[in-house]
């Protein structure tokens, strides 16, 4: 049952994702549910973005690495897609609980005073593991 939630990729497992931890805080329901669904649309609008920008920007690209002689084989597009990708993983799917219970683990052993609560940039990690994967 895991792989099939992983293979329907980060704009479905992130939200599921962030909804469970809602509920874990005792967040109400509907109010989890719609900020689940709002992470959710911000990942198909990122992808959306990217991909348009992606097709706009390639001709032009392509036209200067010719005149100029370049020799470009990366399309660096930022951290947006980076994140998509990391969370699209197998190991970017599971970073998110584990670096959660780590950092509720140091919280419990008072090695730390801070609950990370910015779970969207636990992207770096994920596309660490997923690189490392690979």
């Amino acid at each position: 049952m895991f792989d099939y939630i992983l293979s329907l990729g980060g704009t479905v497992f992130v939200p599921i994702i962030m909804i469970v931890i809602g509920l874990i805080f005792r967040i109400p329901w509907l109010q989890a549910i719609k900020a689940g669904v709002t992470v959710g649309i911000g990942f198909v609008g990122m992808g959306l973005v990217i991909v348009m920008a992606i097709d706009s920007l390639s001709p032009p690209i392509k036209v200067m690495i010719e005149r100029f002689g370049l020799a470009l084989h990366v399309f660096d597009v930022g951290a947006g897609p980076a994140s998509g990708v990391g969370y699209a993983t197998a190991i970017g799917a599971m970073i998110i609980p584990v670096i959660f219970l780590l950092n509720v683990a140091m919280l419990v052993t008072r090695l730390t005073k801070t609950m990370n609560v910015d779970i969207y940039n636990y992207w770096h990690y994920a596309i660490t593991g997923t690189v490392v994967q690979l």
